[in-house]
């Protein structure tokens, strides 16, 4: 007889081509079968219709258990005789159910102020009946069922306070005392749940962003998943409610980019790399420590699949289920391809319900179509036929509902990304309805269907998807049109890359073969190497690797080179030549710092089962990736300084701007900083820090600032120096014009024309005359103003002469005909378009494009920038929230100064 219980737990369809559903396996004959599970999920999709599960097997639907309701009904008279026990018995029972659970008996022995030996005793008693432990260093007490302690908080009702208050009160003495090494565990990771719970807000925000709690835990634990955890569930709490608390979720997003700085130097696959060998722990530490969530969503989804393939479904599926999280408040403005992914990871191990909750997140119809025809692919390759019918269906239907776009002009826009139609027409060939995927194919082709592919990437992925649908023909044409080189061979490349996956390695070398130069045939062979060795065909895989190997000298260094070494690894390994493949990834990839290629032939090895060696090319990833160096973005520290000089912050946004490497950007900090000193009156520190501004066309702003609040106080000396230190002649020219016009001093005018009409450059000289003109009119200089307007018309008809003899069309500097009144004159001469030149244009940190991590929903922008801050980092969205609540300044840099950072 073969007993088999927990069928509902089967998870060996895993999406894999050579999977199959424990199930499905069991035999049909020769031996009696007992199964046992629960009524749902039913059986899975490969067992055959006509398997005896599904025929003739006798269903009994089992009744709870008498001896498991005794049980329960035993642990529920000891949980009453607790509560009427002694003294020490309802503080253990009161400690233990307030804490939730995580109470060491040492902790307890604390909390009680009994003995160890007391405390020890009434846990092994016959009351002990109601407390279990959980293994750990120390072990850790806890109610001996859930339901036992849903009961226990019940039937405590109000005595439950007092216990939560003197587990607040134990927690404190640590605190005071700087929470030593001896700090118990539960108060490094378990207090904060307690907290939550109780919904003592300001408590739980305290204990959660203790940076020196921080510091000891990880002493303790060695890692941060912890604490990570913690200030996860703080911003649930902070973040529920129609008015979150953005001052409270900006605190807590310093504190978790601060702690997930540690990861920075994380691999995107290196999580799913962990997960492949058999570390799952050590995978989900990794991701937890990345910080961009959108390496997170696809290490989470990476490392899903491969815990799925290894038959982890349950922790496969909440991994997903923290994907679909993340991917939900994905702003769709920037595209679906986020959604896509894991759309294809769901689809990959039949996980349909989800398949369906991710493209019904989209809002976009053309976007609900390409992720349901790329999943189409996906059942496909799993062999779900049904499935596959049916998203494409659903592909066909999304497309055909696509709302007309009107144009500024009024006429419909018919076009649509090709991209959409060329995997739309790879899922329809797939499927055999090959008259639409033709018409599929060409649509995703014709200029007047489709937009504009500006990218090399774009172009790639459009022929691979007319590859993959066999459109092999209509991909080599649409990438021989391409006019770039770089981009054509580029598309060519992957065209052979999906003639190769397909199994067609005749047709793909062949192809590989008409590349023009050594480095393009390197690349596209070594493509055909690993799908050589992928089909089992190892001699052609070794042949076209030797032959790579050969010609690689003639490859130039650079990327490209690098690329053909990493790809011959990879055919190395595939190839099973698994010695050599990992003597490669460690003399020629890893060197390079190329961990994604040494992660590609770890891959490959564990497909060849070769475990031992995959894992020591991932702890060399881990140990090489941990010492390198992440900068951070300066355009996103510069935005960080233009916060803190609106906030008037100048010495914390100073050393920020020196710390700066990129040229340009320093400029742009130090014109920021620059304006900032001239708004409080500092000229000291203000002319330092345009001293340091190497653009001297942004000179012009922060000097001006500057001599508007000269002028305000009466430091005119100060002014007029600070404008004759100009180097540009127009800023000096224009700033002299100023301080003449505010204190209508006709020499320094006199100067500022003489400046003016010494330039060569006809624009230039125009430009610095015309509010000179509206100077002297409002100084009442009518003789000047005259002057100045003869000079004005002569120079205009210069540049008219000029514009006639380059055929040129002729500019209007909009002049009087001659000065009837100043007045008139005042009102006709300005700066008509109020638009900053462009030499004098600093680099844009602040885009009116939303951010990555809004949301796509109607929600408040309080709400989505509050929900941006759980996911991405502070610094991408700080511009944004301190409009929306200018207190969460002060709360960031509150949390930065006990962190003993500035923002970097």
């Amino acid at each position: 007889m073969l007993v088999v219980d927990g069928l509902d737990e089967d998870r060996g369809l895993d999406g894999s081509p050579d999977a199959h559903s424990i199930a499905a396996l069991l035999p049909r004959h020769g031996v009696r079968v007992v199964v046992a599970g629960r009524p749902d999920p039913g059986l899975p999709d490969d067992v055959p219709v006509d398997h005896p599960l599904r025929t003739r097997a006798r269903v009994e639907r089992l009744s709870p258990s008498p001896e498991a309701i005794a049980v329960r009904d035993a642990m529920t008279r000891d949980l009453k005789r607790l509560l009427r026990g002694t003294q020490l018995q309802q503080d253990l029972l009161g400690f233990v159910t307030a804490a939730g659970g995580g109470l060491s008996a040492h902790d307890l022995v604390e909390l009680t102020g009994a003995s160890s030996w007391q405390v020890e005793d009434e846990l092994r008693s016959t009351v002990g009946r109601s407390f279990t432990h959980r293994p750990g260093d120390p072990p850790v007490h806890l109610l001996a069922h859930e339901q036992l302690h849903v009961l226990a908080v019940e039937m405590l009702g109000s005595r439950l306070r007092p216990y939560h208050e003197r587990l607040h009160d134990w927690a404190s003495t640590y605190r005071l005392r700087g929470w030593p090494p001896d700090t118990p565990r539960y108060l490094l990771q378990g207090h904060a749940a307690t907290l939550a719970a109780t919904g003592d807000r300001q408590r739980l925000l305290e204990h959660v962003t203790d940076p020196r709690r921080h510091e000891v835990a990880y002493t303790v634990l060695g890692h941060h998943q912890g604490s990570l955890g913690e200030i996860e569930v703080a911003q649930a709490v902070f973040l529920d409610g129609e008015d979150p608390d953005l001052p409270a979720l900006a605190r807590l997003a310093v504190h978790r980019n601060s702690l997930q700085e540690s990861g920075a130097w994380i691999p995107e696959r290196l999580p799913e790399a962990q997960a492949v060998v058999g570390r799952r722990e050590r995978s989900e530490e990794l991701i937890m420590l990345i910080s961009d969530p959108v390496v997170r969503t696809r290490a989470l989804v990476g490392t899903a699949t491969a815990l799925h393939r290894a038959g982890d479904a349950g922790h496969a599926a909440g991994l997903l289920d923290k994907a679909e999280a993340l991917i939900s408040a994905f702003n769709q403005y920037w595209g679906e391809w986020l959604h896509r992914e894991l759309a294809d990871a769901a689809a990959k191990i039949q996980d349909h319900d989800r398949v369906r909750r991710v493209v019904g997140n989209l809002s976009n119809a053309v976007d609900k179509a390409h992720v349901y025809a790329s999943v189409t692919q996906v059942a496909l390759s799993v062999s779900d036929r049904e499935h596959a019918e049916q998203w494409y269906h659903e592909a066909e239907r999304a497309f055909a509902s696509r709302p007309e776009r009107p144009t500024f002009f009024g006429k419909a826009d018919a076009k649509e990304n090709a991209l959409v139609y060329a995997t739309m027409a790879a899922a329809a060939a797939s499927l055999g309805h090959r008259q639409r995927a033709a018409e599929l194919a060409d649509m995703a082709t014709d200029p007047d269907k489709t937009y504009e592919l500006r990218t090399r990437e774009a172009v790639a992925a459009v022929v691979t998807k007319l590859g993959q649908g066999g459109f092999i023909d209509t991909a080599l044409a649409f990438a021989a049109a391409r006019a770039d080189d770089e981009e054509r061979e580029d598309a060519l490349s992957h065209i052979t890359w999906a003639l190769a996956g397909d199994g067609k390695l005749d047709e793909a070398e062949a192809l590989a073969r008409t590349a023009e130069g050594a480095r393009y045939r390197c690349a596209r062979l070594a493509a055909v190497a690993i799908a050589a060795g992928r089909h089992g065909e190892t001699g052609r895989a070794r042949r076209l690797i030797a032959e790579t190997e050969a010609a690689l000298p003639d490859v130039p260094a650079g990327a490209l080179r690098r690329s053909v070494v990493r790809m011959t690894a990879v055919a190395t390994a595939e190839a099973g030549q698994h010695d050599k493949a990992e003597a490669l990834a460690f003399s020629r990839i890893l060197p390079e710092k190329d961990f994604s290629g040494v992660l590609a032939v770890a891959m490959a090895l564990c497909r060849r089962a070769e475990t031992d060696r995959a894992e020591r090319l991932v702890d060399a990833i881990e140990e090489a990736a941990r010492s390198t160096s992440t900068d951070i973005d300066e355009r996103v520290l510069l935005r960080w300084i233009d916060v803190l000089t609106d906030f008037g912050d100048l010495d914390r946004a100073e050393p920020l701007a020196h710390s700066l490497k990129d040229s340009d950007l320093r400029a742009a900090a130090w014109q920021r900083l620059a304006e900032g000193f001239a708004c409080v009156g500092d000229l000291h520190r203000f002319e330092d820090a345009l001293g340091r501004v190497t653009r001297p066309a942004w000179q012009r702003r922060p000097r001006m600032e500057m001599i508007r609040v000269l002028l305000a106080r009466g430091d005119e000396a100060d002014a007029v120096r600070l404008a004759r230190a100009a180097t540009v002649t127009t800023q000096r020219a224009t700033a002299l014009d100023f301080i003449a016009g505010a204190t209508r001093d006709k020499e320094l005018l006199d100067e500022a024309i003489a400046l003016a009409t010494g330039s060569d450059d006809l624009e230039e000289r125009a430009a610095m005359l015309r509010p000179m003109l509206r100077t002297a009119a409002d100084m009442g200089d009518r003789p000047t103003a005259e002057q100045l307007l003869r000079t004005l018309h002569t120079t205009q008809d210069h540049m008219n002469t000029r514009a006639r003899r380059a055929g040129e069309r002729a500019t209007s500097l909009a002049l009087p005909e001659r000065v009837r009144t100043l007045t008139e004159v005042a009102e006709r001469i300005g700066n008509p378009s109020g638009l900053e030149p462009r030499d004098e244009r600093t680099p844009v940190v602040r885009s009116g494009a939303p951010p990555l991590w809004a949301g796509s929903s109607p929600l408040p922008f309080r709400v989505q920038y509050a929900r941006a801050l759980t996911i991405g980092r502070w610094i991408d969205v700080v511009h944004r929230v301190v409009e929306l609540a200018p207190d969460t300044y002060r709360a960031i840099v509150e949390e930065l100064d006990r962190l003993g950072r500035d923002g970097t």
